[in-house]
């Protein structure tokens, strides 16, 4: 088991050396026609504050008050900062760029200590919100959604313990179709 960001995982697929991966990244044209792609769970996002913000103890807001908010975000070109640029420009939303992390626990540490606000899913920051450090708040409307998906390479045969995985996932996720997939020239 291992973690990287999407294009990585997608390259590893494509090139057999993993047998699955999981992304939540947005995939392009090509590669959705050279992988096999099962969408697992769609999770919203947040905005996330530590305890100096003032927006600390809120309930909800709206997408447009985060217009002009120091924002703690991911890298720029990542996948996840191309992602919020384009739904925030949706949204006719431009936040302040106050610090850019490649790691996420960079993001949630700098959150923490400062009065900056990140937006991720609350997956992510279930342990430091049970602490107290963090505070999660939903966005009116929910409009903030990305969907986490399988990915593996239909050329590829699958190890047993991959095809286990993927039928075990079904019991999570029903109707993905995706239990014991046919091996490569298997008719």
């Amino acid at each position: 088991l291992r973690t990287d960001i999407t294009p990585q995982i997608v390259s590893e697929v494509r090139a057999r050396r993993i047998d699955l991966g999981i992304v939540e990244g947005e995939l392009s044209a090509s590669e959705r026609e050279q992988i096999n792609v099962a969408p697992l769970q769609a999770f919203d996002q947040f905005v996330v504050v530590g305890r100096k913000h003032p927006w600390w103890g809120r309930e909800h807001v709206s997408i447009d008050a985060i217009d002009g908010q120091s924002l703690i975000t991911r890298q720029p070109h990542s996948q996840t900062r191309l992602w919020l640029e384009a739904v925030l420009l949706e949204h006719s939303v431009q936040p302040r760029i106050a610090a850019e992390f490649d790691h996420l626990e960079s993001i949630k540490r700098a959150v923490t200590a400062g009065q900056c606000l990140t937006i991720l899913p609350s997956y992510t920051v279930e342990q430091e919100q049970q602490l107290g450090l963090l505070h999660v708040i939903p966005i009116d409307g929910s409009p903030l959604q990305r969907m986490l998906k399988l990915i593996w390479n239909p050329a590829a045969h699958l190890s047993p313990v991959a095809r286990a995985f993927m039928t075990h996932l079904e019991t999570f996720f029903p109707g993905l179709g995706i239990s014991a997939p046919t091996e490569p020239g298997a008719s």
